[in-house]
């Protein structure tokens, strides 16, 4: 749960880039233990410190960072998404997979979301879904065909952001077009995933593990990762969606919203 950021107030003596006084965000990776988060003040090592993009608000600054990294890395870094492809982004409905669908569009890639009701269908939609497919009554691998055409075709996929793993790989992997790259980065499904190696192999596919740290923990992948950020904002493809503010004295609440599922976008605790 995200922590609206607050002027610095001291720079460390061996601390260059940063002045007392300029508004930064924390980006993911520090320790929650040694450094705390939910909290008025907080001390942090300087390389989990980042300008606040020019903007954002702090409510919308506090909801960026995680889900930005986590899908900028996959989409941008390692599938190296452009305009015309198509990219499924499954989970479509969380933060992370709102912030996909808008670094998708960013860049003119053409999305499709899966979700699990056909209620979030119009708003899936709205926030850039190209097309939507509703995985607790819709076939994955009949819709991706419909979608982006049978692959004797020259249809399929170019690129997947997988948060949900599991058997539908198996599917994702046939829809996929030759040298495309499937990025799994959560495990929702508590099915084993397996490698669909024949498919793979035919089709030169590429299917990878991946994590938000390899964005973070890279400086020059980081600051890639902010310019991007910067330009996105600037240009109106960006921005954080926010479900609901909470004062830091209503902790307890905000979880309890958290673990309800009603939730459709980040929550924001406000110290």
């Amino acid at each position: 749960m995200p922590i609206i950021p607050w002027n610095t107030q001291a720079v460390g003596a061996d601390v260059a880039g940063f002045r007392i006084g300029d508004r930064v965000n924390v980006i993911p990776g520090a320790s929650v233990t040694r450094h705390g988060t939910a909290a008025d003040w907080l001390t942090l090592p300087a390389r989990h410190v980042v300008p606040q993009p020019a903007g954002l608000g702090a409510p919308q600054a506090a909801a960026f960072w995680m889900s930005f990294v986590t899908a900028y890395g996959a989409l941008v870094e390692v599938c190296r998404l452009s305009a015309g492809q198509w990219v499924l982004i499954t989970a479509a409905s969380s933060s992370v997979g709102l912030t996909a669908l808008q670094i998708a569009r960013a860049v003119g890639a053409r999305p499709i979301a899966t979700i699990l009701g056909d209620c979030l269908r119009p708003a899936m939609l709205e926030v850039g879904a190209e097309a939507v497919v509703v995985s607790d009554r819709e076939d994955l691998a009949s819709r991706l065909v419909e979608i982006t055409g049978d692959m004797a075709t020259g249809g399929g996929l170019d690129a997947a952001f997988d948060a949900v793993g599991g058997p539908q790989v198996t599917a994702i992997a046939e829809a996929m077009r030759p040298h495309g790259t499937i990025v799994v980065h959560g495990a929702l499904s508590p099915q084993p995933t397996p490698f669909p190696l024949k498919v793979a192999l035919r089709n030169s596919l590429s299917l990878r593990g991946y994590v938000y740290s390899e964005v973070t923990r890279n400086p020059e992948v980081l600051a890639r990762a902010a310019r991007f950020a910067e330009e996105a904002i600037a240009a109106g493809f960006l921005m954080p969606r926010i479900d609901r503010v909470f004062p830091l004295d209503r902790i307890v609440h905000a979880h309890q919203h958290l673990e309800s599922g009603a939730a459709f976008g980040k929550i924001v605790l406000q110290p």
